[in-house]
């Protein structure tokens, strides 16, 4: 499912306009991304929990280089999912 297609189907239960709806939903995606790059993780009870996750340097073979590249060490956005969300996914 697509970022448009949520707006739709949000605008077609609440009968908001595509631009109010795609301004919360910016917000929303916005504050999750701010307090992760804080350091802080964002729950939401009955969905997960997203935060960030540091990944050491290392290593690694490019085949269109043909070399051993170095990649940096970089904080990467990990979503999980509530234990109640995969019940769900499940029954």
């Amino acid at each position: 499912m697509t970022k448009t297609r949520i707006i739709s189907e949000i605008c077609a239960v609440t009968k908001l306009n595509r631009k109010e709806v795609s301004g919360i939903i910016d917000i929303f995606l916005d504050k999750i991304k701010d307090s992760t790059n804080e350091g802080h993780t964002v729950k939401i009870k009955g969905f997960g929990s997203f935060y960030n996750v540091i990944k050491k340097a290392r290593q690694v073979h490019s085949p269109i280089a043909g070399r051993v590249v170095d990649v940096p060490e970089k904080a990467v956005l990990v979503f999980k999912s509530s234990k109640e969300t995969v019940k769900e996914k499940g029954a």
